[in-house]
Parts: structure tokens; sequence; C-alpha cells
């Protein structure tokens, strides 16, 4: 036997006992993968967000076959909502005016968060996943709320490899964590393009889902650059990842 041979076999077996003490092969590689997802959720259309800014990037979502949830405020549908979807996407409710909600009272919580959803049904959008602005709640809206939404979205500042992903059975309804991607948390292209490298990678080995957040689709501290949504949509894309709505997952209401 040659030596060349020898090595080959030392090299398979070092290998093959890798996988083995990992855990991990190929087929579970492709799997969890198809099990994987990200949401890309979007705030403020009344706090200082123009739509506008979010419907000049259609295309790119198209482009890489995202649907995505954009989270507005006020108290009636734009054209912008209904635009948004007619092309797919999901339009949430993120308060009528952008309130600190654990400041106001009881009747002004309710105003802010509920009040509003009967107009919107009438015009033709059906509310069924809310954000808390600033990502400030307490315990007692998790209860209120799902009386009448289906999913509650919170935000945190900063991408921690300990953040929660969540499996699609966690992500039918309740609470739902999300982190943030916007240019104020991230100081250089290296920077951001390695964290979601890292974010991206531990949600496709795990097979869960991973919730992200921004603002704005521009180059201001509260939004995301083009540039750099369009890299977290190709490495999706690029690793397998599909990209859903919160609608996706919620349990029809029967009729």
């Amino acid at each position: 036997m040659s030596v060349t041979s020898i090595d080959k076999r030392i090299l398979f077996g070092i290998l093959l006992i890798a996988v083995v003490l990992n855990g991990y092969t190929y087929e579970d590689s492709r799997e969890n993968s198809k099990a994987s997802g990200i949401v890309l959720s979007f705030d403020d259309s009344f706090y200082g967000i123009n739509p506008n800014t979010w419907e000049r990037h259609f295309s790119l979502f198209d482009r890489y076959g995202a649907k995505v949830t954009f989270f507005v405020n006020g108290r009636s549908v734009t054209n912008f909502m209904l635009n948004a979807q007619k092309r797919g996407h999901e339009i949430g409710y993120h308060t009528l005016t952008h309130q600190r909600l654990p400041t106001l009272s009881r009747n002004q919580f309710y105003a802010e968060t509920i009040s509003p959803m009967r107009a919107f049904k009438n015009a033709g959008i059906e509310l069924t996943s809310f954000a808390y602005p600033y990502g400030l709640y307490r315990t007692w809206m998790h209860n209120e709320l799902l009386k009448y939404y289906k999913t509650l979205r919170g935000f945190t500042e900063r991408y921690t490899d300990n953040f929660n992903l969540y499996t699609k059975d966690e992500m039918k309804s309740g609470f739902i964590n999300s982190v943030s991607i916007d240019n104020i948390y991230y100081r250089s292209e290296r920077q951001f393009q390695n964290t979601i490298d890292r974010m991206l990678i531990r949600t496709r080995n795990n097979g869960k889902i991973i919730v992200l957040t921004s603002h704005g689709i521009n180059s201001g501290k509260w939004g995301i650059t083009p540039e750099r949504l369009e890299y977290i949509l190709k490495k999706g894309k690029e690793y397998g990842i599909t990209f859903y709505k919160f609608k996706d997952f919620q349990i029809p209401t029967p009729l």
C-alpha cells in the first residue's frame, strides 16, 4: 500500500470522527437550512420615517424573493400600505402616535394600540402583528394585546450569540423579540458583515428563525443603507434561508 493511500485513509478517518463527534452531517445542514428563516421588519411610518423610502426599495425585495413586515403608525390606511400589501408584504401596527406605552394610562394605552384596528380592517388591512415602540412594555400589556393581535414584537439593540432564535411553532403567536440592524449599532462595513454572517450561520445551523428590525432604508442612524440591506438579502439566499412575514406563521382565524 502506498504512502499516499495511507495518508488518504488517515485524512478520511479524521474527517469521519469530526463529523460523528459534532453530530452534524451534510444532510443535517440541508434540513436545517430548509427550516431556517429570517423575518425582516421595518418600523415607524409616523416617527420621522417616510414610507416612500420603503416603497422605493420594493424592487430590491423582489430581486431576492423576500417579503417583509412594515410596522406603521397612524389612524388610517394609506396608499403605501395598500401597495405594500398588494406586493405580498405585511402591514403590522406600531401604535397611533409612537408613545412610550408604560407611561400611559390604560385608556390612553387602548387608544394607541387597539382603537384604530377597525378602521384599518374596514379599509382592507387586517392587523394581526404589533410592535412595541422603543421595545418598551409592561407584562400585562402582552395579555391585553393578544386578545386582538396574534404576534407581539419586541426590540433589542445589539446582537449577541445568546439572542433568541425561534422555531416555527414558537413563531405562531405570542411575544417575539427582534434584534436591530440599524446603522447606529455598526461602526464599519466589516463589523456589520461579520455580525450578519455570524447570526445567519447560527440561524441556518440551528434550523430556526431570527427576527431583524430596522427603521428607514437610508444612511441615517435609525435606518439601514440599501447596500447593507442587500447584503442580508444576498447572504440569506446564499445560505438557503427563507424570508418570512410574521403573518406566514400565524394560524388563520376561523370565519
